[in-house]
């Protein structure tokens, strides 16, 4: 579960590559969201079996993006559904670390 993933986010600005770092203590999750060049980094996620729970902001460019993700583990990928501040999003991510 632990690791680095490569995302892509189709928003109404174009598409949006970027990395979400995730690294799992017990039912604890922490990292950070790297979107645009800009690295954020988030805490007091949460964990539950293969499930993973992230809310915060992060800077992408000169914008600053509220989110709460959703995210499932299934295998080398991450199923992410994310509601942001720009709408709400759903993509894969793919474990490259």
């Amino acid at each position: 579960m632990d690791g680095i993933y490569k995302l892509n986010l189709k928003t109404q600005m174009g598409d949006l590559d970027g990395f979400i770092n995730i690294v799992t203590k017990d039912k604890n999750l922490s990292g950070y969201i790297e979107l645009m060049g800009n690295k954020t980094e988030f805490s007091g996620g949460k964990v539950e079996g293969n499930n993973l729970y992230i809310n915060g902001k992060a800077k992408a460019g000169f914008i600053t993006i509220k989110y709460d993700i959703h995210a499932q583990v299934q295998g080398t990928s991450l199923i992410i559904k994310a509601k942001t501040n720009m709408g709400s999003f759903e993509t894969v991510a793919k474990k490259v670390q």
